[in-house]
């Protein structure tokens, strides 16, 4: 099983906010082709983001 992870690389203690990840997932879903008939991929979850000290990322894996 693939996995990928977005998050805020740039700021050490912040993660998206939830407007972000909310864009960031429907972005990544449709970069990925997600709802397609071909793609191999579940649609994108926002998480929080425990590396963080708020904030959430975004994680997509195949199916």
């Amino acid at each position: 099983m693939s996995r990928s992870e977005f998050t805020k690389r740039w700021d050490k203690i912040n993660g998206f906010s939830m407007a972000e990840a909310i864009e960031k997932k429907a972005a990544v879903d449709e970069a990925h082709g997600v709802g397609q008939p071909n793609s191999k991929w579940a649609p994108a979850e926002i998480v929080p983001d425990e590396s963080k000290t708020t904030g959430f990322k975004v994680v997509i894996a195949t199916i």
